[in-house]
């Protein structure tokens, strides 16, 4: 079996709809084979844990759901961003 990971920034300035297509096509790149995403995903969900859900978060989660994918980030104790504006859980890693 073959393992394949990708590290993804998603800026939030830009259209989520273009890089959800980013995504698709390393999901076409894969066929099948292993993939784990890292995504820097600007997306707010109470799903991966964040404090509210944001309109990203809900795109990102109907594609997620959509594409059968799972979520793995599990530590709910410490923020995966934090300024001193404040903190949240936007980095998002699913297989």
């Amino acid at each position: 079996m073959k393992l394949y990971g990708a590290s993804l920034y998603l800026p939030l300035d830009r259209d989520i709809a273009g890089d959800i297509y980013t995504i698709e096509n390393t999901l076409q790149f894969t066929q099948g084979e292993g993939l784990i995403l890292s995504l820097d995903s600007n997306a707010r969900n109470k799903l991966w844990f964040d404090k509210y859900t944001n309109a990203r978060g809900r795109t990102m989660e109907e594609y997620i759901i959509r594409r059968d994918l799972h979520i793995v980030n599990t530590d709910t104790s410490i923020p995966l961003f934090e300024t001193n504006r404040g903190r949240s859980w936007i980095d998002l890693t699913v297989q």
